[in-house]
This record gives structure tokens, C-alpha cells and sequence, in this order.
């Protein structure tokens, strides 16, 4: 299958899966608040993954596409000595790759793609960002979009 377009975005920030909807006493669903936070650190998370992907002009396509991404989360002060490599590190914890997926896939709805069933296949990987003097120093996701003939 052949690649008809690729556009790489770098989105910076930390990578946010979104929560799951709770279900009101009243039957409806709402997505619950975080104390202090007058938007959800997900639904701001998507809402940068659409502007950068609208900055990069990107054309809606009907056929298949390929996404591969791969998130740079916070590295913990554990992982910060002297004897700690200065590249990334794989992330093995709390926040679910698929998750984490499903948020990106969602934000590029409509805007990429019709549908994000359209959406075939991807690689995903999670590191812990670089230190200081690395320059994936900061937490953010790298998304390459690739839009497929077909």
C-alpha cells in the first residue's frame, strides 16, 4: 500500500488519556471536573492536537490511514542520576498506551480523517522524556499521520 501523504506533529505538553464519562443519578453522562481546572486536562490536550494538526493544513481523506505516535511523559526524579541514561527511557506505568491512543485518534477526527475507524494500524510507544541536556528534554507526542492510497 503506498503512502499518498505524511505530516509529522509535534505536540507539546504532557499526553493525557481522557476519563471515563460517569453516568448521572438522572440517566445522563457527564465527564467529571477536576477541583480547580476549568477544563479537563484531556479535553485540552485534544484541543492542542487539533490546532497543530489544523496548522499543519492538513486535508481530510477518506481512504485508509496509519498513525504512529509516540509520547515523551515527565521523567521521575528517580530517574535523574548521574548513572541514568541521558535518552529516553521506556515508560512502564499508570497511563494505558490505549487510552492514551483513543484521545489522539478522537482529536484528529475530522480533521485528517471522516472517521477514526479508518484508521488501520499505527505503532505506539511511551519513553520518559530525555534529561536536561538531551534535546527530547520535554514532555510531548510525536504524531505521524500517513494517509494511505486505496
Amino acid at each position: 500500500m503506498k503512502i499518498k501523504s505524511e505530516i509529522t506533529l509535534i505536540v507539546l505538553g504532557v499526553p493525557v488519556a481522557m476519563p471515563r464519562y460517569k453516568r448521572a443519578k438522572s440517566g445522563g453522562v457527564y465527564l467529571p471536573k477536576l477541583e480547580g481546572k476549568p477544563v479537563h486536562p484531556a479535553v485540552q490536550f485534544k484541543s492542542d492536537i487539533r490546532t497543530e494538526a489544523k496548522a499543519q493544513r492538513i486535508t481530510m481523506h477518506d481512504g485508509p490511514v496509519k498513525i504512529d505516535w509516540t509520547a515523551y511523559l515527565p521523567r521521575p526524579k528517580r530517574l535523574m542520576r548521574k548513572k541514568d541514561s541521558i535518552e529516553p527511557i521506556p515508560h512502564i506505568g499508570q497511563l494505558d498506551r490505549d487510552n492514551i491512543d483513543k484521545t489522539i485518534l478522537d482529536a484528529l477526527e475530522g480533521i485528517a480523517y471522516k472517521n477514526d475507524g479508518q484508521v488501520f494500524s499505527g505503532t505506539i510507544e511511551k519513553f520518559y522524556h530525555g534529561k536536561p541536556e538531551h534535546h527530547l528534554n520535554r514532555p510531548h507526542v510525536k504524531i505521524i499521520i500517513k494517509q494511505m492510497e486505496g
